[in-house]
């Protein structure tokens, strides 16, 4: 399962979305019916936590780009908000863990791309939560990050927890700025993932280019900075 609209590939995914979309997310539904939903599945190398949020961080950094090139790519103003990428992860080494295995991941990518109006979810494997009206969420199958594109004001709850980056998302544009580039994220691996031509990989190009960011240590820096993080 690479980047393809279809969430066959995974039990129970498709109920759930199913489920999402008929009593908690207004936009899944038209998002899977104009074809700009992907959902890709990745099985990580096992290691220590840290190598696996490190697999995780550089996977999603990777599908994020993606993301930003296929939202560029619509035509509409209605491609481009319901645009969507899903990306799973899965090791048998960490089941019942994916918030642990998510958290870091998840606050780098929302630092570095508020900006641009991307939004990122994090979802792990029997979640128990409840929606603002108090009824519960089904619990998802699997530990994923859903990328989006932020849609405005009604986000603005999301950064509660993160008031460092509200003028961001207020404000944010994208205009295919190189967000790596700015904090000075630099290396071969990071100028060919941020390159126009890369746009269409396949699974095995994204991992190799995946295992070139993961000599970079980028990740353990980032985290150890504790970057953007109160």
């Amino acid at each position: 399962m690479f980047r393809t609209t279809s969430s066959e590939g995974l039990p129970g995914l498709g109920t759930y979305l199913g489920e999402i979309a008929g009593g908690f997310c207004p936009f899944l539904g038209p998002s899977v019916e104009e074809g700009v939903i992907l959902f890709s599945r990745h099985e990580l190398i096992p290691g220590s936590l840290e190598h696996l949020e490190a697999q995780v961080f550089y996977l999603g950094l990777i599908h994020t780009e993606l993301f930003r090139k296929h939202r560029r790519k619509q035509q509409t103003v209605k491609g481009w908000t319901l645009s969507c990428e899903n990306v799973i992860f899965h090791d048998p080494t960490l089941v019942g863990k994916g918030r642990v295995l998510l958290d870091w991941p998840h606050w780098l990518l929302k630092a570095l791309y508020t900006k641009t109006g991307v939004m990122f979810g994090k979802f792990w494997e029997g979640e128990e939560s409840t929606s603002r009206d108090g009824r519960p969420i089904p619990p998802p199958p699997c530990d994923f990050l859903s990328i989006r594109s932020s849609v405005k004001p009604l986000d603005g709850r999301f950064f509660s927890l993160a008031p460092q980056l509200t003028d961001e998302y207020i404000n944010s544009v994208d205009a295919g700025n190189d967000v790596l580039g700015e904090v000075e994220i630099r290396g071969e691996a990071f100028s060919t993932l941020m390159s126009e031509e890369w746009s269409e990989p396949t699974d095995s190009q994204c991992r190799a280019l995946c295992d070139a960011m993961m000599a970079s240590g980028v990740f353990q820096k980032l985290k150890a900075e504790k970057f953007r993080r109160a």
